[in-house]
């Protein structure tokens, strides 16, 4: 993370922890400027299942990716417009919303949304791996940290509870059905 200027301003008087702060701020406003720059992104739209998979799995922990997860699990726009997001409005009550970070923030999430997953779920450290079962069904997902591994099964579990179709849904190349 490339230090800012508050954050160096403050690392002068000795404050760590809020020159830490500021430049993980700053690092989240580069990102959302670089976001709005991106041709595709004339005007905001909903993320797809296919993004946030990727993002996941290929990008590493940071608030600008917890926010990114909460836009998709609250249907919200993407990038977002104002600083009144519902990642913040969760953030602002203190509940925990590292949803690529926390562990047990993750882990209160899968408790309530999927019982059963949470049951079956196994979590593998090195390369991080999250194996766990949806109705009959093995299946293996891999990403950059514990949480995001956790997450994916998460969006994976309701991905296949909620399809509409008839057939399988398209889990993407970031899923491996394990065999049992």
């Amino acid at each position: 993370m490339k230090r800012s200027f508050i954050g160096n301003f403050y690392r002068s008087f000795g404050a760590n922890i809020r020159a830490n702060r500021a430049d993980a701020d700053a690092e989240e406003g580069r990102l959302l400027r670089a976001e709005h720059r991106k041709p595709e992104f004339q005007r905001p739209r909903k993320l797809t299942y296919d993004e946030i998979m990727e993002a996941l799995s290929d990008t590493s922990p940071s608030t600008f990716l917890d926010r990114k997860v909460q836009a998709y699990l609250s249907v919200e726009e993407w990038p977002p417009t104002s600083m009144d997001t519902s990642y913040h409005r969760v953030a602002a009550s203190g509940e925990d919303n590292a949803w690529s970070t926390s562990v047990p923030g993750v882990s209160k999430l899968m408790m309530v949304s999927h019982p059963d997953v949470w049951q079956s779920l196994r979590l593998e450290f090195g390369p991080y791996r999250a194996t766990f079962s949806v109705d009959g069904s093995t299946f293996q997902v891999r990403a950059k940290s514990a949480a995001s591994t956790m997450m994916m099964a998460h969006i994976v579990a309701g991905r296949i509870r909620h399809h509409r179709n008839e057939a399988s849904p398209d889990l993407g190349p970031n899923v491996a059905k394990v065999q049992n």
